[in-house]
Formats: structure tokens, sequence, C-alpha cells
């Protein structure tokens, strides 16, 4: 069933975010690539190009994830479960129109000056389940069936009920985990994390 994505979901994914896709390789382990990702509806929007490894594993087996974090907020991310399709970008047209989205206007001319045998795709990656804190919002969740088990606390899953004070609680699990360094030794919370500018993709990101 398609799950329908909630305002803050939205938000996140329609920010100047990076996402980092996954998906599956053919001895069964996992590939990830950061990547640039628009929205049409609930639908999440990729561009790479034709032979890419990434794009090989999705013709293969359709399965893929895709998070994306607020870069203000890095605690507040959002996790897309779904399956995809993949088509020709004809005309280049996401590819262009993701790079001007992210890196300003011209900044996808690049792509349309590739050679005719650069072949740019189109993955589009219909959510099936959605987790992280941002989906903790009950306006993402599908229609629950009577007597299905509720998913386990601090999931956030679109699928299933959450408590209202289960972002909270989860944030400050994150906020845990994030300052703590080796050896349990505290470290600054904040630390290394992107904030503001601090995260740029420059360059053909669209990859």
């Amino acid at each position: 069933m398609t799950v329908v994505l909630n305002d803050a979901v939205r938000k996140i994914i329609d920010g100047l975010n990076p996402g980092v896709l996954g998906t599956v390789n053919p001895d069964g382990s996992p590939q990830t690539s950061v990547i640039w990702v628009g929205r049409d509806e609930d639908t999440l929007l990729i561009s790479t190009a034709a032979g890419r490894r990434k794009e090989r594993n999705l013709r293969r087996d359709p399965r893929a994830s895709v998070t994306v974090f607020d870069k203000d907020d890095p605690l507040c991310y959002v996790e897309v479960r779904g399956t995809v399709t993949v088509t020709e970008d004809i005309g280049r047209q996401l590819a262009v129109s993701l790079a001007e989205r992210y890196e300003g206007p011209g900044a996808g001319e690049e792509y349309l000056q590739l050679p005719p045998e650069v072949v740019r795709v189109v993955v589009r990656l219909t959510p099936h389940r959605v987790l992280g804190s941002a989906a903790a919002d009950r306006s993402a969740r599908s229609p629950i069936t009577p007597g299905a088990p509720s998913e386990r606390r601090g999931d956030h899953v679109a699928e299933a009920s959450t408590s209202s004070e289960a972002a909270p609680a989860a944030r400050r699990s994150a906020s845990m985990d994030l300052v703590r360094g080796r050896g349990g030794q505290r470290r600054q919370a904040g630390s290394g994390l992107a904030r503001g500018g601090e995260v740029r993709i420059s360059g053909p990101r669209a990859e």
C-alpha cells in the first residue's frame, strides 16, 4: 500500500537537504549513494545515469530506501522505503531541475551538455513505509487494520500508531548516541554535525 507523506516529511524532502539512496547489490550486500532528491506528490524522484551501480541494482531488484535529514537539525530525518520504477529522463529534465534547485540557476547546463550516449534516467520511488522522527506526525499514517500489531515504540512508522511523546523520546535517545564518542567518552553535542551552510553538495551530484 502506498503511504501518504505528512507535511513534516514533505518539508524535509522539499528542502535543500541531501539524501542517501540504499539499494541491494547482486550478492545481497547494501549499496548507498548520496543523492539529490525531488518529489512528485507522494513519490520521490531521483536522477542518475544508465549503467551506474545503483541503476543496475534497481532494475534487478526494485526495493530501495531513501533517507533525508534536515541539514539544520540532523536529528530531524525521514527514511522512505518502497519500490521503484526506472525510466529514461527525456531531455534530462529531472537532472536539470534538481541541479538548479540545489545549486541555483544555470547549474543544470552541464547535464544538457552531456554527450548523447550518456543516458539519464528517472528513478521514481513509491513509498510503502515511512520511518524517522518526521514520520511521527499522525497525518503521515495509513489506515490501521483493526487487530493488527503495532510497530515497536520509537520506530515512527507510517503504518502504525505512535504516542505523541515518541518523537521527543527518540530525539533524546539519538542525542545520547551523538554525544558519545569512542570508549564511551562524551563530546559536545553537535560537534561535526551539519549545520546551516556547512553541508554542501558541489559539482554534478544528480548521479
